[in-house]
């Protein structure tokens, strides 16, 4: 015999189901809040210790070089020779980007890195490990500033088609006059003409970082004091 329907049963019911629904709902909320701010401590963690490692591994690069020396004195590293220090310094770096891959910070252990290998002649290694790290860097002037040394160290190699990228890159960059970079970008250009010789393109590129961001203009370089003396060589060669 089927019981008949008690619409006040029902009602109390229908009530303490929806009471246990949002009770399940409520503590699903607060288990995720928990979580939430478990793991916000966490990165932040994370972030900190990524910092403290990577002010760290800053001391190889102003460590001495001293032969016969311990490899530590007063708690700082010493080395007993140029490639010794660089190697060294290029693999703390590894180190550390394996450790804290999952921090903010991941991309400027392997820039650095890069930076130790160049040291020791690797540019090959160099300019790959420094373009894998700016494709992890954020969108912004700090990775177009990274882009540029990219660029740099391409054109210091050996690679003709690395080389190619490099002077594409940076001609590309200087053709963006609204980039905040665009000073660095004439700059970078500049030195590597003046290198090859092309004292021509050296006064064109550096001829325009002088007018657009001189001394009296709105937006001053730090560019331009390291090529006025280089530029007024040049003026003066050509009377």
């Amino acid at each position: 015999m089927a019981l008949r329907k008690n619409p006040l049963f029902d009602a109390v019911h229908a009530a303490l189901q929806r009471k246990r629904e949002l009770a399940i709902f409520v503590a699903g909320i607060a288990a995720t809040a928990v979580f939430a701010v478990g793991y916000t401590f966490y990165r932040q963690g994370r972030n900190e210790s990524a910092h403290r490692a990577l002010v760290e591994t800053m001391a190889y690069f102003d460590a001495p070089i001293t032969p016969g020396a311990p490899h530590v004195v007063g708690g700082k590293p010493v080395f007993g020779s140029v490639d010794e220090k660089w190697q060294a310094t290029a693999d703390a770096l590894e180190r550390a980007y394996i450790n804290y891959a999952d921090t903010r910070l991941s991309p400027y252990f392997l820039a650095l890195k890069a930076e130790a290998l160049d040291m020791l002649g690797k540019n090959k290694q160099a300019a790959e490990t420094l373009e894998r790290a700016t494709s992890l860097m954020a969108q912004g002037p700090l990775r177009d500033s990274f882009r540029i040394k990219l660029s740099q160290t391409k054109l210091d190699g050996d690679d003709a088609a690395l080389r190619a990228e490099g002077l594409a890159f940076l001609e590309k960059f200087a053709r963006q006059d609204e980039n905040p970079l665009h000073d660095h970008a004439l700059y970078a250009l500049g030195e590597y003409h003046w290198a090859q010789g092309n004292f021509d393109q050296v006064r064109s590129f550096w001829g325009m970082l002088n007018l657009k961001y001189g001394k009296a203009t709105e937006n001053p370089s730090v560019f331009v004091g390291e090529i006025s003396n280089r530029l007024e060589l040049l003026e003066s060669s050509q009377a």
